[in-house]
């Protein structure tokens, strides 16, 4: 699927997912320096935030089609207003259970919108040349 500008939207969404893969991984890593709390909770932040980014483009997608076929689907609805508690509880659980550092998880979950940026300013980069 393309979007106006011509751009590869699933290509995108492609190396966004690596470039997020790529820096969980090195987060990991360097987190094992620091203990491993710290470290499971960038994994765990890092593979959130990608999980959150797929389900949302699917949610979309099955909404956008849905209204595109006329019909309404109640239990599109329901899946995502009962996400939310979804959501909450993937956080909670680990952090309740002391698996994860909160330190952790928050640098884990900042990894998306730092690969969104990369992705971005090099897609731009390549455009521009």
């Amino acid at each position: 699927m393309t979007d106006r500008s011509g751009q590869d939207s699933a290509g995108l969404l492609r190396r966004i997912s690596i470039v997020t893969l790529g820096l969980t991984a090195l987060g990991t890593a360097v987190g094992l320096l620091w203990n491993a709390p710290t470290s499971v909770g960038i994994a765990v932040g890092g593979l959130l935030g990608l999980a959150l980014l797929h389900g949302q483009r699917l949610m979309v997608a099955s909404i956008t089609r849905a209204a595109c076929q006329g019909g309404h689907r109640p239990l599109l609805f329901w899946i995502y207003l009962l996400r939310w508690p979804a959501i909450a509880a993937a956080f909670y659980l680990p952090l309740a259970a002391g698996w994860v550092s909160p330190i952790g998880l928050c640098i884990g979950i900042t990894l998306l919108p730092a690969a969104i940026t990369v992705v971005s300013i090099l897609t731009a980069r390549s455009r521009a040349s």
